[in-house]
Formats: structure tokens, sequence, C-alpha cells
């Protein structure tokens, strides 16, 4: 019992000091952020606290802290007048969360707290670090300098992290495992398929960074982050990101198309060369295992349609979802299966009915539908449309946010003058034109 009020003391002590910290520093988000990012393959060694079959972990302590400085900033930018967003936004996302909170209280009240916690604990985070990325201002400087940063970080993170599993353990596909230097068996994959899908979105960010500041590092880490994803056996990720790529090259200015064919170009031909001397006869041979394996995506389809019938059973479920703890339990494949779905639009159906997947669907798609205009200044429709094919086969990452919000605010909120914090030549000429006016 002691031990168990020290740990709740230290929880709420650390609680505070967070709050505190990220309300003076809002850049120590994106840092939180980053670093959940690299360690999200595996979670098990950071410290957890349980009770009542609840468990309470890193990265619940970070949504809570995220969760109230949300409010704090809300409430603060309320006091001037600052909130930027349209009011069908706020609608469709309020009535989201109310629909989330919602289910979260019957599901409480019908399975029991855990349960029903344990199953929402996903979409707890993601509404807690949305609504803190929200209540920083998407469309500040300083919003867009820090997702470069952010990407920046995440990219050689995650290559050096990728990089160093291949060397060690050598690399599966995904229906194969690999041995680690102890002999034990583990994944093929040296990073899970919402790392690869944010490296792919951060490689989207440093093209466009570079693109803007003429910057080689950006661009390098860029392909080598393009280069990771591919390597890496998730196949979901290699169509989200393919058709990201696309999305970029078709909003890209004729001069960085150019670039970018070159750079292309380029790189096929050395990656051709070292592959003709067989530097990557293994990692061939797993890419061309993954691509031809659809067992997995067979058994998902079969589960969807288990659960979409369940879901039609009555009229409420239909319209607003099954409470949180319900479960997930259908069959798929030879047997009764009890985890997630793999496909966020079921998943969001699920648990807020039709209702709260019409008005998800309409922001992404309204989203979609206006990132045309902004030509890569962010990357939006690259990062939109990626992540909309990633979250057919799989879910919404709520490591994933940053990039999201960026694009759907940069998106569907009119800028206010501001840039999204990368200097380019057009945007200082403006500056130097303004200072001069103000001078004279």
């Amino acid at each position: 019992m002691i031990v168990l009020l020290a740990g709740g003391l230290g929880g709420v002590l650390l609680i505070a000091y967070m709050l505190w910290a990220l309300k003076r520093w809002p850049g120590l988000g994106f840092v939180l952020i980053g670093g959940a990012i690299l360690v999200m393959k595996d979670t098990r060694g950071l410290p957890s606290l349980s009770a009542g079959g609840l468990t309470i972990g890193l990265f619940d302590i970070m949504s809570m802290v995220f969760a109230a400085a949300a409010v704090l900033n809300f409430v603060t930018a309320r006091q001037h007048g600052k909130p930027r967003s349209r009011a069908w936004m706020r609608f469709a996302m309020g009535f989201i969360l109310v629909a989330v909170v919602f289910a979260l209280l019957r599901g409480a009240q019908e399975f029991g707290l855990a349960p029903a916690v344990n199953e929402a604990r996903t979409w707890i985070y993601i509404a807690a670090c949305g609504a803190w990325l929200v209540s920083v201002d998407p469309l500040s400087a300083r919003f867009g300098r820090n997702m470069v940063l952010l990407s920046a970080t995440v990219a050689v993170g995650l290559v050096v992290v990728a990089g160093y599993g291949i060397a060690v353990n050598g690399i599966g596909s995904s229906a194969e495992g690999t041995i680690d230097a102890a002999g034990n068996a583990i994944s093929g994959r040296p990073i899970n398929s919402g790392q690869a899908l944010v490296l792919a979105l951060s490689g989207f960010v440093l093209l466009a960074a570079a693109g803007k500041t003429g910057n080689r590092f950006y661009r390098v880490l860029a392909w080598a982050s393009f280069f990771i994803c591919v390597i890496v056996q998730h196949r979901s990720v290699w169509a989200a990101a393919g058709v990201g790529a696309l999305a970029y090259f078709l909003m890209a200015r004729r001069r960085e198309k150019f670039h970018l064919v070159i750079l292309g170009s380029c790189a096929a031909l050395i990656l051709a060369v070292l592959a003709s001397f067989g530097t990557f006869d293994q990692i061939l041979a797993s890419i061309f295992t993954s691509a031809g394996d659809s067992r997995t995506y067979d058994a998902r389809m079969q589960g969807w349609v288990a659960l979409t019938q369940d879901a039609f059973r009555s009229f409420q479920t239909v319209l607003f979802g099954f409470p949180f703890g319900h479960g997930w339990e259908r069959v798929q494949g030879s047997g009764y299966v009890n985890f997630s779905p793999h496909n966020w639009y079921l998943t969001v159906f699920l648990r807020t009915g039709l209702v709260g997947l019409g008005l998800f669907l309409a922001v992404m798609v309204a989203a979609l539908g206006k990132s045309f205009k902004l030509r890569n200044d962010p990357p939006a429709l690259a990062i939109l449309v990626a992540t909309l094919l990633y979250m057919w086969p799989y879910s919404l990452e709520w490591i994933s946010m940053p990039f999201v919000i960026w694009a759907a605010y940069s998106a569907l909120v009119p800028r206010t003058g501001e840039t999204d914090g990368l200097i380019t030549p057009d945007s200082a000429r403006n500056l130097l034109n303004t200072a001069r006016s103000g001078v004279a």
C-alpha cells in the first residue's frame, strides 16, 4: 500500500513538473513525441504502475500532461482571442470527442473501468496529443520549425536503429523472422509499421525543407529515410509511402521535379550496380517474399466482414457503435481472435458509429481537397494521402499526429500572413520589402 501511494505521489509530481515545463517550453512536447517514436517498437522495459487491472505507463502520463497542457493553452488563447479554426471543424471534432467519451463511460459501466480504458488507450493518446498540437497553433512559424527538427531527429534515429538492427540481426520478411545475437527468434523487421510510416512522413517534410532552403543534409536524410522504408518489409507502408511520394512529385514545382527525377535516377542506377554484385541478395529475396504474401490481409478481410455484420445487429450500434470494453472477438483465419481489427475506418465505425465515421471522413476528405493549393508548403497532400491509405490495413498512429495535424490545419485553416517556419527566397524577399517600407 505504501509503495502504491508513493508511486501515485511520484506520478502526480512528475505530471505537475512536465506540465510546467511544457507550458514554458512548447518544443519539449515535440521532444517527448520524438522519443516515443524511437522507442515505440519495444516498450516492455518502460516503467509502469498497475492497480486494479489497470496499467499506467509512461505514455499514459504523457497523454495526461498533453491533455492538461492543451486545456491551459486553450484557456489562455481564448482570453487573448487567439484560437484559429473553422466552426464546422470544431463541431466535427468536438462531436467525435464526445462520442468517444460517451463510449468510454458506457464501457466502464457495462464492462468495468479497466477493460474500457485499456481498449480506449489509443484513442486517448490520439485525442490528448492532437489537442495539445492544436493548442500550440499548427500554423505558426515556430510549429513549422519544430516539425522540421522533429522530422530530422526521427529520421536520423530510425535510420540508425533500423541499420543497427539489420547489421546485427539480419532482416526477415513479413512471414519470416530472424535470430538475434543471443539465439532468440525475433521479428524480421527492425522497426514496426508505425515507425516506418512516420519515417516516410519525415522524408516528405525533409524533402520540402530541402527544396525551400537548399539544405543538402535534409535531402540526403530524406532519401535515406525512403530507402529504409523499402527494406524494412512493411507492405502497407510501401503502398502508402509510394502513393504519398507520387502526390509529392505532382505538387512539386517544375525545378524541384527536375531535381527529383535526376536524383531518383542516380539513386536507382547506384542501387542497380550494387545489386548486380549481389550486395542486396538477401534483402531482395525478403522483399519479393513479402510482396507475394497476402495471407495476413486475406485473414483480416474475413475478420472485418464478421465485425461489420456484428455491428449491424441493432440500429443503435450502427449509429453510435459499441462501448469500449466490448472487445473485438470474431472468426479470423482458423479460429477466434480478440485483438483490434487493424483498420482504423472500421475501428471508428465500431466505437462511434456511422455518425462518428462520417464526421471523421468529412474532415479528412476536406483537408485532402484543400491540400492541393499548398504545393508542398508544407507537403500536406503527401502526408494526408499516405496516412489515409495506411489507416486501411492499420490504425491511426498517435505518433503520426504532429504530421496529420500540421497537414490538415495547413490545408483547412486560412493563414494569417505567418509562414510555416521555412525561410524561402520569396518569404525572405517579402520580409525585406516589409522592413524597408517600415523604415521609409
